[in-house]
């Protein structure tokens, strides 16, 4: 059943998967305070590991054109 309290779980789960700064999330979901936001809409799934994983590896690549540190 489609009520407007699955609705906003959705928008906040979508919210939450994009936004990095989990204070924008709270803050649009009208939450008193963050521990509410990183309890029941802060997941860590294995796409976003996954993704991380090969952001870090394209880091640490001699061949990459990602740098560690900016050259002085």
């Amino acid at each position: 059943m489609l009520t407007i309290h699955v609705l906003r779980k959705n928008c906040i789960l979508n919210w939450a998967r994009v936004n990095r700064n989990h204070k924008v999330t709270q803050e649009l979901a009208g939450h008193a305070d963050l521990a509410t936001t990183m309890t029941f809409y802060s997941k860590v799934g294995d796409d976003a590991k996954t993704q991380t994983a090969r952001d870090i590896d394209a880091l640490l690549d001699d061949k990459s054109d990602a740098k560690l540190t900016p050259e002085a």
